[in-house]
């Protein structure tokens, strides 16, 4: 009797492992304040972002900006090291910012996934508008958040389900492509030193 509760207690502990696997989500969204919008908003967005995805029991999702890194290095190695490597990146279309749209379009290059927001005083994209889309109300009101965070965790647990198992998310519905790949080496500690030592003189 022992052994099979012992038995039960270790089926359990695997399972709640794997309920709770880390999930690393990107955020790719504007920042800066936009006319037309009230000061903040971004901000308020990333706000109800976050709230929504600490809701999973499945996952223990890490939200960050693909901007954002625990170390001191080059933005703009980080965003793109993030937009590859990032589980699932969430791109806020609204507004059509610039850097979003360039950011959005290297995903896609990278054949990863991601889920598109996007607020209902922006147009569709073209050039996207066949991928499906979360709307949610530009003055953020509350009833309907609460909708938008629901698809949104709906869309988030389906996405990264058919991630793991198909080999293309997008780029197959447009052609055949060799999709790029970000190649990483590994340094004994004493060549990295070495190397960020003669790179630091110039």
């Amino acid at each position: 009797m022992v052994e099979i509760v012992a038995e039960s207690k270790q089926n359990e502990s695997s399972e709640t492992e794997t309920e709770t696997k880390k999930l690393k989500v990107g955020l790719i969204m504007p920042i800066s304040n936009t006319e037309g919008y009230p000061v903040g908003h971004w901000g308020d967005v990333r706000k109800i972002i976050e709230e929504a995805l600490s809701e999973f029991k499945d996952y223990k999702v890490e939200v960050n900006m693909v901007s954002e890194a625990e170390d001191s290095t080059l933005i703009q190695k980080t965003i793109i090291q993030r937009i590859y490597s990032d589980d699932i990146v969430i791109v806020d279309v609204s507004s059509k910012n610039p850097n979003v749209m360039f950011e959005l379009g290297v995903r896609l290059a990278f054949d990863r996934p991601f889920i598109l927001l996007k607020d209902d005083s922006t147009d569709y994209v073209f050039d996207i508008s066949s991928i499906y889309h979360i709307n949610y109300p530009r003055d953020l009101r509350y009833k309907d958040i609460v909708d938008m965070k629901n698809q949104l965790k709906l869309k988030l647990d389906a996405t990264y389900r058919k991630s793991l198992k198909e080999e293309s998310m997008y780029l197959k519905d447009f052609g055949t492509f060799k999709v790029a790949n970000l190649q990483s080496t590994e340094l004994p500690m004493m060549d990295y030193l070495q190397k960020i030592g003669s790179t630091s003189r110039f």
